[in-house]
């Protein structure tokens, strides 16, 4: 899953958290600003990841492995901001209802105003080939959001919701609006 928020990055790249789990390359220190070639290890596990874009600097892109390889069963991600922290610039990445990785946003920018809520979620799989590995009808269930306006959890009620998927592929997904009970996505391939 993805939470985006307002970029002012000249070249339009997105600024966001991902959380989620993984099949494939993953840098193998989240600390690696703009990970290259031999950073990366194959891994199969949950990871963090995010992408900042600072003035001075341009665009910060980092990645990692959290959590034990090989992890099997029904997860659970979410990311919040940590309203314990002095400054309220830290995100928390949980996995399973533990913290997995702490983003204090001063230390990748000086400009922090922008990351005190985010603007869109997204939720998705992507693959780059075409013998997925992934269990055919996938789900996304039981989406919660809180709101800026709100100190409350509240099941996501929304329409629609953005959901992210390769098409090239043969991959599809489908959202299934808030029914008075749940809510969820579902993905497809092959």
């Amino acid at each position: 899953m993805w939470i985006d928020f307002p970029s002012t990055s000249p070249s339009g790249g997105g600024e966001w958290l991902e959380l989620g789990g993984v099949k494939g390359a993953v840098s193998n220190n989240i600390l690696t600003d703009n990970p290259q070639g031999s950073a990366y290890i194959n891994w199969k596990g949950h990871f963090f990841a995010y992408s900042f874009y600072d003035t001075t600097n341009g665009v910060h892109y980092h990645e990692g492995k959290v959590g034990s390889a090989n992890p099997t069963g029904t997860h659970t991600y979410q990311i919040d901001r940590d309203f314990s922290a002095s400054n309220q610039t830290r995100w928390r990445a949980l996995v399973d209802g533990s913290v997995a990785y702490y983003l204090t946003t001063s230390s990748v920018t000086s400009d922090t105003s922008k990351y005190s809520s985010a603007v869109a979620i997204s939720f998705g799989i992507e693959s780059s080939d075409n013998t997925y590995t992934f269990t055919n009808g996938t789900t996304i269930d039981s989406v919660y959001t809180l709101p800026a306006t709100t100190s409350t959890w509240t099941l996501y009620q929304g329409g629609t919701s953005s959901l992210d998927h390769d098409t090239y592929n043969g991959m599809a997904s489908s959202w299934q609006p808030f029914d008075g009970v749940n809510n969820s996505a579902s993905f497809t391939h092959n």
